[in-house]
Order: structure tokens, then sequence, then C-alpha cells
């Protein structure tokens, strides 16, 4: 398994995040260094010293077989919590399919 990495900006304010390795779910590390699938609850980031005590942590996590492939995303602030700055974590965020029911059901023959 590999550990984890710092994908990103160097500076600026950015989440922790990875895949939980029983279920495969996109989580976030908290504050309180748990995990959590709501990126509103994530901890954000703003320091490098921090980055590299988390990164740490989410080392001890990959180890531990809680998750795999963790790495830090930019984010901005926005009304209700972190906002992903690119288009692969925004996806990952809303926890679904990139391709409308709509589409889903013409494949069927609906």
């Amino acid at each position: 398994m590999s550990g984890p990495k710092a994908n990103g900006k160097a500076n600026g304010s950015r989440v922790l995040t990875a895949n939980r390795l029983r279920e495969g779910d996109v989580v976030y590390l908290t504050a309180k260094g748990g995990w959590t699938t709501v990126l509103d609850e994530a901890l954000v980031i703003a320091e490098p010293e921090e980055e590299e005590r988390r990164l740490a942590e989410a080392a001890r996590a990959v180890a531990d077989r809680k998750v795999v492939g963790p790495y830090l995303f930019s984010v901005e602030p926005g009304p209700e919590g972190p906002q992903p700055i690119s288009q692969r974590e925004r996806i990952r965020a809303a926890h679904g399919p990139t391709v409308g029911s709509t589409l889903a059901a013409a494949a069927e023959g609906r």
C-alpha cells in the first residue's frame, strides 16, 4: 500500500481525504482524528506543518487498514463549509454517479 500524498497547491486551505478500506466510501479527516463521509465536517488545514502532521496521522490509518489512498486537496470557504476547487473532488464529495438517471434510463430502453 502506498502512503499519503500531498496533491494540490503548496499554499492555501486543504482537506485530507481517503477511501474507507472496508466499504470504499470517500472519507475526510476530522479535527478529532476520525474520518467522516461529510465534507462539511472535515478539518480544513491551512499550515504546512499541520499538513505534515495530518499526513503522518493518515499514514498510521493506512497501516492500521482503516483507509487507503489518502491525499490532500485544495478547498475554498463556502457558505456551508469547505468547497472543493477541482472537478474531481466536487464529484467525490457528491457521493454519486456522474451519469444522470435519464441517461441510465435511456441505456436500459426506458
